[in-house]
């Protein structure tokens, strides 16, 4: 029987008889994580974590967790937690040896150290680093441009070849930073909506949402649609779990998923199985990327990529335009990191788009503009300080 979304739901706090408290939450983007959060119900007994469990009343995770959420209780209590500030003394950097302070001491010691800088050096000495977080990286900008004034930040760690090459390319083809799987996600019941329309082919490439759950993506959410009748579609140098479930499997070398989605374009194209009326009305430079593809026939990607040339051709068509079947996209990290990640997006956007699945049911969801609290947050800043930004001249 098909689940629907109860109208009574758990309250968010309530009291067992034995004294324990229940509060129902969510546990927001732990590192790989976007979307909304998932729910947790926390147990709380004489003060102390004792349980988590997931929240069947949560709309989309239904009461599934992953180990991040079920280790919280871990992180929670591990001793090697820091919960306060600390600091060491100048003579024993490097060393383990630390003193807590208090909040007071320390936001003292960081302003007049940031003052002193300021104040000898200029602004524009000061560099913030931001570490991974997801979302929370925007509001290292907000901490440099609008709370230290300074011009120079860096975000050293991977989110910039973590799907920031994914949505550089989206952003330039769509004006949308982020497209994905329709999984049914915007209804209130979700993929057992009778709105929702499971895509034919799920076509996965560079993810395995069972062990990440990465992007807006829940791996749950895409065996939910299997059972609903998608296919999969996986390209992947592994044989993983979802492997030995897809309808096909495109075990291509690493590196190599640019020549075949070049490929894939060749035999849509050549064979005419592309969407002549979205192309006409929405597509600009068809004719440019039907010359370039004729680079790529099948044989020689099957050689690149080294899989069988016919498994190419019968993916092809089955991601063919007919006016009637819709295939998802479902791309992820391993296009970001690839040698060729940027080329490998447009390919998979170009591809969804000339056979007519962006934004139709069943087809590929185009998220609304995604954009950092940047706007307007060097208007405060002279020119003079805007332009000592390192690197500013080159």
């Amino acid at each position: 029987m098909a689940f629907h979304f109860k109208e009574d739901p758990a309250p968010k706090h309530q009291v067992l008889t034995d004294g324990t408290s229940v509060t129902r939450s969510c546990a927001w983007s732990p590192p790989g994580c976007h979307a909304v959060g998932c729910g947790v119900r926390l147990f709380v007994k004489d003060g102390e974590l004792v349980k988590v469990e997931g929240d069947p009343d949560h709309p989309l995770t239904q009461g599934r967790l992953c180990p991040r959420c079920l280790a919280l209780k871990e992180a929670v209590y591990h001793p090697d937690r820091i919960v306060y500030p600390m600091k060491r003394e100048r003579a024993d950097r490097g060393l383990d040896k630390w003193q807590r302070i208090s909040w007071d001491e320390a936001t003292e010691l960081i302003v007049s150290k940031v003052n002193a800088i300021k104040e000898e050096h200029g602004a524009e000495a000061i560099c913030v680093f931001m570490g991974t977080g997801r979302e929370a990286v925007r509001y290292g900008f907000t901490l440099s441009s609008k709370v230290l004034k300074t011009p120079n930040n860096c975000y050293a760690q991977s989110g910039w070849s973590c799907m920031g090459p994914r949505q550089t390319a989206m952003t330039m083809m769509l004006g949308s930073a982020y497209i994905e799987l329709d999984y049914g996600g915007g209804n209130l019941e979700v993929w057992d909506s009778p709105d929702f329309v499971a895509p034919d082919y799920v076509f996965c490439l560079g993810k395995e949402p069972l062990k990440s759950n990465p992007d807006g993506l829940w791996g749950h959410a895409l065996i939910e649609i299997m059972k609903r009748g998608s296919k999969l579609i996986m390209v992947d140098p592994r044989m993983n779990w979802l492997a030995t479930r897809a309808d096909q499997v495109l075990q291509l070398r690493p590196n190599t998923d640019a020549a075949l989605v070049l490929a894939l374009l060749n035999v849509i194209i050549s064979e005419d199985l592309y969407d002549h009326d979205f192309v006409d009305r929405w597509c600009y430079g068809f004719e440019e990327l039907a010359e370039r593809v004729k680079e790529y026939p099948p044989s020689l990607a099957a050689k690149a990529c080294g899989i069988e040339e016919q498994a190419i051709y019968e993916c092809a068509r089955k991601l063919a335009y007919d006016g009637r079947h819709h295939w998802s996209l479902l791309m992820g990290v391993a296009t970001d990191q690839n040698p060729n990640g940027c080329q490998v997006v447009q390919g998979l956007i170009a591809l969804s788009a000339i056979t007519g699945n962006l934004d139709v049911p069943g087809g590929t969801v185009v998220g609304v503009q995604m954009q950092f609290e940047m706007t307007g947050a060097t208007d405060s800043m002279s020119e003079e300080l805007r332009n000592k930004c390192i690197g500013w001249d080159t």
